[in-house]
């Protein structure tokens, strides 16, 4: 399926064409249309899991160094 996106407030000669492959063969399911005004709210979706997955990880790294940091100053008391 080919479509044009452009800007909301553009006059549409700036629009992009693009290209859009699907594994849903029935129109019925969903429309050409339909399909190319969700297509970027899935790549939104995409892009706000990688995010969290990212602060996420940031997170866990910063929770491990202080978990090492209390350890070794934890043995360091002992001695």
């Amino acid at each position: 399926m080919k479509y044009k996106l452009r800007e909301p407030e553009g006059d549409g000669s700036n629009a992009e064409t693009y290209r859009l492959i699907t594994t849903i063969l029935d129109p019925s399911l969903a429309g050409a249309r339909e399909l190319a005004e969700l297509h970027p709210e899935g790549w939104e979706i995409e892009l706000t899991i990688k995010e969290s997955r990212t602060i996420l990880r940031k997170a866990s790294h910063k929770a491990i160094a202080r978990k090492r940091t209390a350890v070794a100053f934890i043995q360091k008391s002992a001695k």
